[in-house]
Formats: C-alpha cells, sequence, structure tokens
C-alpha cells in the first residue's frame, strides 16, 4: 500500500467493515421479514462492498458445478476473509455452518443469527448431535450448506487435516458435496494478524461428489473417513496447480 499506510488503510476498512454491517443490518431487520432471498442480497451487497474497500479482488470459476439441487458445500479455510468471498460470488440459498463463539462478536454475530446461519458446539456429543438435526433440517428445508471441513484457519498456507464429524450429515442425508477452493485470502488476511492487504483470489468450484457407493457395507466412521480422503485430495490437487 503505497499512498495510504497499511495501518491507515486497515482502520478505514474494519470501521467501514463494521459500520456497513449495522446499516445493512438495520435495514435487513426492516424490511427482509426473514425472506432467505433479500437476507442474501444484503450479505452480496456488504461482503463486495468490504472486499471493494479492502482492495481484494475476487476471480471466481465453476460457477456452473453448483446444481439446482441442494448440497453441501466444502471450501479450504485460509482467512476470516473466506466468509464474505464466498457470500459475494456463490448464488442460491444457502446458510454457513459456524463455531457458536463467532455468535458472540458483536454485530457480527447478531446478523449470523438473524440470517439462519447454524452453530456448532463440539464441547458434547449431545450438542453435535443437535446441531446435525439443525443441518438436516436445513437441507430439507431446501437450504444448501457451507461446511469449512478443516474446522480452522489455517496458520501456514497448508491444507489441514478433515473433521470427520463434517460428513456425518452426508452419511445420512446422501446429499453431493461440492468441493470449494480458495486460493490467495491468506495474503489478504493472515490468521494472527489484523492488517489488511490488497491481494487477487482465486475461487475455484469443484464438480459434485456423490457417495452413494461408499456407503454400501460401511460402518459410518469408514465412509465418513473415505468421503473426507477424497474431498480433500480434490481440493489438495487444486491448490498444488
Amino acid at each position: 500500500m503505497k499512498i495510504i499506510p497499511k495501518f491507515t488503510h486497515t482502520l478505514i476498512w474494519r470501521t467501514l467493515a463494521y459500520s456497513s454491517m449495522i446499516i445493512l443490518g438495520f435495514l435487513g431487520f426492516l424490511t427482509s421479514f426473514g425472506n432467505r432471498n433479500i437476507i442474501r442480497a444484503y450479505e452480496k451487497i456488504w461482503s463486495s462492498f468490504i472486499l471493494a474497500v479492502g482492495g481484494v479482488k475476487v476471480k471466481v470459476e465453476g460457477l456452473e458445478n453448483i446444481p439446482t439441487q441442494t448440497v453441501v458445500l466444502m471450501p479450504n479455510h485460509q482467512s476470516d476473509l473466506d466468509w464474505p468471498i464466498l457470500l459475494s460470488v456463490i448464488p442460491g440459498n444457502y446458510v454457513f455452518l459456524a463455531k457458536k463463539e463467532l455468535f458472540k462478536v458483536p454485530v457480527f454475530g447478531r446478523w449470523l443469527k438473524f440470517a439462519g446461519h447454524l452453530p456448532i458446539e463440539r464441547s458434547s456429543a449431545v450438542k453435535v448431535y443437535s446441531a446435525l438435526r439443525r443441518m438436516i433440517s436445513a437441507l430439507k428445508n431446501g437450504q444448501s450448506l457451507v461446511i469449512f471441513p478443516e474446522g480452522t484457519r489455517t496458520s501456514d498456507g497448508h491444507l489441514g487435516q478433515f473433521g470427520l464429524a463434517s460428513f456425518k450429515i452426508i452419511e445420512q442425508t446422501g446429499v453431493p458435496i461440492v468441493p470449494i477452493v480458495i486460493d490467495g485470502s491468506l495474503r489478504a488476511l493472515r490468521k494472527g494478524n489484523p492488517i489488511i492487504n490488497p491481494a487477487n483470489v482465486r475461487v475455484k468450484i469443484l464438480k459434485p461428489i456423490l457417495f452413494s457407493e461408499q456407503k454400501k457395507s460401511k460402518t459410518r466412521k469408514e465412509f465418513c473417513a473415505i468421503a473426507a480422503d477424497e474431498v480433500r485430495s480434490a481440493i489438495q490437487k487444486e491448490l498444488e496447480r
């Protein structure tokens, strides 16, 4: 950042990100009446705005690979910006699965709850089961899910291991998984570093994967391990190109 120092740019960006969320959140409360299409429109406006202010340019490939049916979208997780990046480019009716702590973040957490995104708490089997039931209900109601199977952002750029719990929903519902590759958001906003940097981000949507054959004669744990390995391998292969 040659004209504006990075710290100043970051301060401006964060101020605009939060203030614009407050404004759009207020409009959302007044005008959406729970309509998911209107809520998605507000999310797209907000995310596109803060990415532009941050100097983050997103190029998306493979939108034709998202089917009209409900699916589970599984992206890798490089940065806090992955949320607005996906919100700005992915079409359709979907909700994110997010750790419960995010719902306690001022402003952002209130919006997550209002917009219908789903919290998950892994502190007990009962709470994980409850989250699983909410996910199944969302899919039955025509909402696709966005799940980060790594569970957290990468700190070094390497693709992390995938948690098997994310794949229980696939074993129970049989919906396709659409792997999504996010490449470059780490350069824009790295974990543990508050500074925003202009960057080019590539989002590639891979072809849906069905796991109906793997389900035959497999225990739930075996099925989840096979599914996790296949999705992770597809994303890893694309990241290495």
